[in-house]
């Protein structure tokens, strides 16, 4: 799938009908330009009004509703007294994340870790030279996986010009692991090897060097997850190896999130889009199709009542293919392999055990967010 960032859009969620089961809706996507809708909190009253007060400045939202990307070319007017040095590292921390904190819907805990300074020359005569800084983030000392604040700085005025965040704000997070290291790991080592992902019995597992970590500030559901960081090597089924990084619910003992450090492996064989119909309207797909923005996300349901079972979905308005995933219900998204990949409307899966299916509508601007989860079952009862 090949996404652009030059056409953005709110993402529209169809409503299933009645003849489908379907999960609880998922939020739209938000307008590059528009706080949240219907959401009067007082932390979301205190963000637009610290953007009000800011001129002609460019605003992006995360699903979390936190400010992602703001900036202008008169800048933000949020000035810093701090000098921009690593002298002053505690004091620029405290001071950026202060002054973020309406931007950033900080609401609790969430600390800044000055990592970088790295001066940037003027682009153009009339144009200032500025500082980049670059911060980690905390909450209680517990490290955030992919969080990073980038602030650009006007010199010598001190001037706040853009300001580009993947944060997670501290919404009464849990603060204390119920599975330890290890026992986090052996839920890593049975998921992979019950999926077929790694060679049984090659699954070696670093949870002497785990790290207890927040995830979720770059993920799609935007929720935090107090999670075990682990490092893990192994052997593909049918040869080559591997090294990633992988992440585990500390709760719940769910895998997260793998990342592969390494990429000696087989080319997996992609096989399941064999049964698909084709949507009649005989639009055509590619990544240079003309649109006008990407399209809202599709509905699915499933009919038949034994394997195997049909999976169909809504056409929707501008979309030219579809992308879709399935995965089992025991062990999670992370394991979900495609089923569709084209300009089809259905498909048939063999379900051999309870599976989650969720589908994206696609066109040369990119794509919807994910359908809502359907929850296929094996062997279901006809009503």
């Amino acid at each position: 799938m090949r996404r652009t960032q030059s056409c953005l859009a709110a993402l529209l969620i169809w409503i299933a009908s009645s003849s489908m089961t379907m999960a609880a809706t998922l939020p739209a996507l938000l307008q590059p330009a528009e706080p949240r809708a219907g959401d009067d909190s007082p932390a979301l009253q205190r963000q637009r009004a610290a953007i009000a007060r800011m001129a002609g400045v460019q605003v992006q939202y995360s699903k979390q509703g936190h400010v992602s990307s703001i900036g202008g070319r008169a800048g933000t007017g949020i000035a810093l007294s701090t000098p921009r040095d690593q002298r002053h590292s505690v004091e620029l921390e405290r001071e950026v994340r202060a002054k973020l904190a309406d931007l950033l819907l900080a609401s609790g805990a969430e600390s800044l870790h000055l990592e970088g300074i790295l001066s940037v020359p003027a682009q153009a005569p009339d144009l200032p030279a500025r500082h980049r800084l670059r911060f980690s983030e905390t909450i209680d000392s517990v490290p955030i996986s992919h969080a990073v604040v980038f602030v650009d700085v006007e010199e010598p005025v001190g001037v706040i010009a853009v300001m580009m965040a993947t944060w997670l704000s501290d919404n009464s997070l849990p603060r204390k692991p119920k599975l330890t290291a290890d026992e986090a790991a052996a839920r890593y080592v049975k998921a992979m090897e019950a999926t077929g992902r790694a060679r049984a019995g090659t699954i070696h597992t670093y949870e002497s060097q785990a790290v207890l970590t927040y995830f979720g500030a770059a993920s799609e559901s935007g929720k935090g997850l107090l999670a075990w960081e682990i490092i893990s090597g192994y052997l593909y089924p049918n040869g080559g190896a591997n090294s990633e990084m992988f992440w585990v619910d500390a709760l719940d003992g769910i895998v997260i999130q793998r990342q592969t450090t390494t990429y000696d492996g087989p080319v997996p064989e992609y096989t399941a889009n064999r049964t698909c119909s084709s949507s009649s309207d005989g639009a055509e797909t590619g990544a240079f199709a003309v649109c006008n923005g990407v399209p809202a996300a599709p509905t699915s349901g499933a009919t038949a009542c034994k394997n195997p079972r049909r999976i169909r979905w809504k056409p929707v308005a501008g979309a030219t293919t579809y992308y879709g995933e399935y995965a089992s219900s025991k062990y999670g998204w992370v394991f979900g392999d495609p089923f569709v990949d084209g300009p089809y409307i259905s498909c048939t899966l063999e379900i051999r055990e309870s599976s989650m299916i969720r589908v994206k509508a696609c066109n040369g601007c990119g794509c919807s967010d994910w359908s809502q989860t359907l929850v296929v079952e094996p062997a279901a009862r006809c009503d």
